[in-house]
């Protein structure tokens, strides 16, 4: 049995993309960190699984590229919009649900205020301003991005004992003006840095709007680019808005899906990729 993927990205958060929402094949854990691993795989900050859904245009199930799973994903929602190709959809998500909106060859997701889980939280590395947008974010302020050891303290910022059992993703933020930020990530279930966190951005750019001098509409510089949070007076919601790009498609053995003991799959990017 194959199984056909999409490889898409936004911002350089990448994700290889299944749509299950005519066909349901189980994912072992396993087999997931495979697919994302970056030598011995098809590469990915995680996995996307669309499901179908009685209360939107389609569920979204989010797999980190360890194989664990998130309750959601901010650039992952764009990417869905990308895929899908409708000007207006809905994702359903363990969050709630998500409108995306294509808007001149850009995609805006609108997302609920942050909650507030810790104002601050003091640690060895200074303050840490926690919020849960989507999934919990851990805010630290630094004199400059491109100096901080993003793997080392945010590692030990993620383990946390007060954000213990789930974890945080944690950012390292600079204001630069009254309406630009720059920010670079460590991602819980990557464990690592990625260019880029959507979800982190929403987090982010309230954050600096009640902390800082900084006013929205907000730019959110990361490494992989640039998004734009809106605050929706309105509605009193967020938007953000960025890009997303198809980067391949291929297909994938089945081999291995159904139980964690069966290991091994083969992927073709155009007529042979893995």
């Amino acid at each position: 049995m194959k199984l056909e993927f999409v490889k898409v990205q936004g911002l350089g958060n990448d994700f290889i993309l299944f749509d299950q929402r005519e066909r349901h094949v189980p994912f072992a854990k396993e087999q997931i960190a495979k697919w994302c691993h970056r030598k011995m795989g098809i590469g990915a900050d995680g996995v996307i699984v669309l499901k179908p859904s009685n209360i939107a245009t389609c569920r979204m199930e989010f797999f980190n590229a360890d194989g664990s799973r998130a309750a959601m994903c901010g650039n992952a929602l764009r990417c869905i919009a990308l895929v899908l190709g409708i000007p207006k959809i809905t994702v359903e998500t363990e969050e709630g649900i998500f409108p995306c909106v294509q808007k001149e060859g850009k995609i805006a997701v609108e997302f609920p205020v942050p909650q507030v889980m810790h104002w601050p939280l003091d640690t060895q590395q200074g303050p840490l301003y926690v919020v849960k947008a989507g999934v919990p974010h851990g805010v630290a302020f630094v004199q400059g991005v491109g100096i901080v050891p993003v793997v080392t303290m945010g590692r030990a910022l993620r383990f946390h004992p007060a954000l213990q059992p789930e974890g945080a993703n944690i950012h390292f933020v600079r204001v630069t003006s009254q309406k630009e930020v720059e920010m670079c990530s460590y991602e819980r279930g990557v464990e690592g840095e990625t260019l880029a966190c959507g979800s982190g951005a929403i987090a982010v750019a309230w954050i600096v709007s009640k902390v800082c001098e900084v006013s929205f509409p907000i730019h959110v510089k990361m490494r992989g680019g640039s998004l734009i949070v809106h605050l929706l007076e309105g509605k009193g919601t967020l938007e953000m808005i960025g890009p997303a790009e198809h980067v391949f498609s291929g297909t994938s053995s089945a081999i291995g899906l159904m139980h964690d003991e069966e290991r091994g799959s083969a992927a073709h990017r155009s007529n042979s990729f893995f």
